[in-house]
């Protein structure tokens, strides 16, 4: 395995660096020479000035997005969506108009007589032999684990200072009595609340750093634990006559006292308030929180010391889930909320779900995720998950529901306006305005909804329309669909799957064609034929079409031909480098830089290539 001291390894870094950097500028339309850039003009037909870097943009946009997406291509480029449209056309327009035979003369020209063919244009693709695609495995794999470890490392960095951060914070906030001593100032800290939860909130975090299938069934199993005891604790809440604090719950197990209901509820009150930003609660959720915590803190408080003067130590009742979680075990008694449960039997976890919970990671399945993990045999390297993963796994959700959730109230809002006479109860919300909603987001077609709402839909009569209108996803290999949707003569459009009662034709997409792409369709009537051909062609233009085409093919075999060699030629330089012990003086510069930074200078290698093209043409 390739090492970081081994000298293949740092010529492929160089390599693979090179080659990155060349790929971004080619990519992100960077081309810092003069001559490179194309001219800017006028574009009809509003004649908007296209400068040379909107050009370059442009182009580089396309490579990315296609011409379907002109919306992306326009929020790059600084222009707007029909100008990006009008210059697509534009372009088509020139494409067609442009003299075949000149540009052919032109290439020949360009290929026969110049060893500055390839100015201005990165390396061409090379092909190499498998031997050499395993090696460049090997020394790609040996990279990554080198570039694993330094990101590694710089994480632990980073997580170190951010906790030296937080305990310096906390120190320089903290009220030490004068009267400590020296040595137990340091114990003093340790024991202040705001260090003991940051402790367990960085215990969290160490156990959902890297989270393989076992642990992703452990914390399902604590949370469905956790959301158990809320349950139990609501039952027992509202059990209570009148709801008054020491009435005793006739639904609770007569083990259950006073003082461990009371437990329960300034648990479920800590917890519930917790999970809200400390800018967004009340006053009265503050007021709240602080007395449970209060407290909770005097409870701990006076049950730890009468545990230590019995024989216990903080370590063990730490382990068992606190004070109050002994107790308990210790008069026998089930507390309808599971204090301490989780705790007591995997201490490592202490606090876990509720950093879950302030996460807004709850949502998540984590049981269907270790089982799809183990079903599909997914190797153990990549079999785990981390806290960072799932926080942006939610964060796509939350943005996708969110934009959904703004599509549906639109729906049914334009439901009621257009139908006064819907009740109260109709109003609401319901399945079938989700179901218009993604349609309008084209996730679904609309063939799936099912909604009364539809009949009222009339059919658009023209030619031959029917108020029934039928897509046809398995019909013969020989059958045509044009873009409405229609089959086209001589063909037969048999109903196999779909059948749309109700809609008009010009409505429908046509086959296999995704609903997402519709609105970027250019209109029907621009691309369809008239129905009479344009006899201008003659005879002498079809066999100058002929003898053009055997001059391309003639050319196209001469590249392929000095492509292969020149490719044989660079492998046995690559094998030659991969072999030499010299670190610097032999590495091997496919001069990708050269391209991408300064076009004026030449190859030896794309030179050599030039002249060997140039006597096989002649």
């Amino acid at each position: 395995m390739a090492s970081d001291d081994r000298p293949h390894s740092k010529w492929y870094l160089h390599h693979l660096d090179t080659h990155i950097k060349a790929s971004l500028k080619a990519t992100l339309g960077n081309y810092p020479h003069p001559s490179l850039q194309v001219p800017p003009s006028d574009i009809p037909p509003s004649n908007a000035v296209w400068t040379s870097s909107e050009k370059d943009a442009f182009f580089a946009a396309l490579s990315r997005h296609s011409r379907y997406r002109p919306d992306l291509i326009a929020s790059e480029v600084g222009k707007s969506e029909i100008e990006v449209v009008w210059y697509l056309e534009f372009l088509e327009k020139e494409k067609v108009n442009m003299v075949n035979k000149e540009k052919r003369e032109s290439r020949m020209k360009e290929l026969k007589g110049s060893s500055k063919w390839r100015e201005g244009l990165a390396p061409a693709a090379r092909e190499v032999s498998d031997k050499w695609v395993e090696k460049e495995e090997e020394l790609a794999s040996g990279l990554h684990e080198m570039l694993e470890e330094m990101a590694q490392e710089h994480e632990l960095g980073l997580s170190r200072k951010r906790k030296r951060e937080a305990k310096r914070s906390i120190i320089q906030a903290a009220v030490i009595p004068p009267d400590t001593k020296s040595g137990d100032k340091t114990k003093f800290i340790d024991n202040l609340p705001e260090m003991q939860k940051l402790d367990q909130q960085w215990e969290a975090e160490d156990w959902l750093a890297v989270m393989d299938p076992e642990k992703l069934f452990e914390l399902d199993d604590c949370i469905q634990q956790a959301w158990l005891a809320e349950s139990q604790e609501e039952l027992v809440r509202n059990a209570e006559p009148g709801g008054a604090e020491d009435a005793p719950s006739p639904s609770a197990p007569s083990t259950v006292s006073k003082t461990a209901i009371k437990v329960a509820r300034d648990l479920r009150t800590m917890s519930l308030i917790s999970s809200i930003p400390k800018k967004k609660r009340t006053p009265e959720q503050r007021r709240l929180f602080t007395a449970a915590k209060n407290r909770q803190r005097a409870r701990e408080q006076y049950r730890a010391k009468k545990l230590l003067v019995e024989g216990m130590t903080e370590e063990d009742i730490r382990k068992a889930g606190g004070a109050d979680a002994v107790f308990a075990q210790k008069e026998g008694q089930e507390l309808p909320i599971d204090v301490g449960r989780g705790a007591r039997q995997r201490p490592e976890i202490r606090g876990v779900h509720d950093h879950v919970n302030e996460a807004g990671l709850e949502i998540f399945a984590f049981a269907n995720m270790a089982r799809f993990l183990n079903s599909h045999e997914v190797p153990s390297d990549t079999s785990n998950i981390s806290l960072p993963v799932l926080q942006d796994l939610r964060e796509e959700l939350v943005g996708h529901l969110k934009l959904l959730l703004y599509d549906v109230i639109t729906v049914a809002e334009k439901e009621r306006l257009q139908d006064q006479s819907l009740d109260d109860v109709r109003l609401e919300i319901a399945s079938n305005h989700v179901q218009q909603a993604l349609a309008l987001r084209g996730d679904i077609p609309p063939s799936f909804i099912v909604d009364p709402a539809l009949s009222k839909i009339q059919p658009v009569k023209t030619g031959q329309t029917t108020s029934t209108a039928i897509i046809s996803t398995d019909s013969a290999p020989d059958t045509d669909i044009d873009m409405s949707g229609n089959a086209t003569e001589g063909t037969v459009s048999e109903a196999s799957e779909e059948s749309l009662e109700g809609y008009p034709e010009n409505v429908l997409p046509p086959t296999a064609l995704s609903w997402s792409l519709l609105p970027h369709l250019r209109l029907i009537s621009e691309t369809r034929s008239n129905g009479h051909e344009s006899s201008a062609a003659t005879d002498s233009d079809e066999d100058e079409d002929e003898i053009l085409y055997e001059e391309d093919v003639m050319l196209d075999q001469a590249l392929e031909e000095v492509d292969l060699d020149h490719d044989k030629l660079y492998e046995k330089e690559l094998w030659g480098v991969n072999q030499e012990e010299e670190d610097k003086d032999d590495e091997l510069d496919d001069h990708a830089d050269v391209w991408a930074e300064d076009p004026t200078e030449r190859s030896k290698h794309e030179q050599g290539k030039s002249r060997r093209l140039s006597s096989i043409l002649n």
